[in-house]
């Protein structure tokens, strides 16, 4: 009986595994995607962090995607880590899930960041133009007031 118990521990474990590899792969594919590569996906969304000095969540998501990542790599390179690996929980394949459908989303930190900028840059744009199309108007009043007093003198 204790047997059967350590069997379906390690065989639970396994199947585990394979959904966190599963889940992996999935969010991979999205980040390659979303930065247009072929390889590589996730070490380029990890890699864009150090673009951005400003990222919400940047601490825990770059974290747990390195943790991940590391993971991953492991569980590629020595196919009898699926069987053997009991780090991961339920709670780190559910994080992978969310995670990945916040990028397909978009409502990632990464694309967070470049909505908020967007959004800034588009205001600061705007005020731009304002002042400029201000300061126009005053020379052309100016111009028109100067034209003015020099006729009607």
């Amino acid at each position: 009986v204790r047997k059967k118990k350590v069997r379906n521990g390690v065989n639970m474990s396994r199947k585990l595994n394979e959904q966190f590899f599963k889940e992996y792969l999935l969010l991979e594919k999205e980040c390659r995607k979303k930065f247009d590569v072929e390889l590589g996906g996730i070490r380029k969304y990890i890699d864009r962090f150090d673009s951005f000095q400003f990222l919400p969540e940047r601490d825990e998501v770059e974290t747990s995607l390195c943790r991940y990542s590391e993971l991953y790599y492991k569980f590629a390179n020595h196919p009898d880590a699926l069987q053997k690996n009991d780090d991961l929980k339920p709670a780190d394949v559910k994080w992978v899930r969310d995670f990945t459908t916040r990028v397909r989303t978009q409502t990632d930190p990464i694309s967070l960041y470049l909505k908020k900028a967007e959004r800034y840059f588009r205001r600061r744009r705007f005020k731009k133009i304002l002042v400029i199309s201000l300061v126009v108007l005053i020379a052309l009043a100016a111009a028109a007031a100067a034209i003015y007093f020099t006729q009607f003198r």
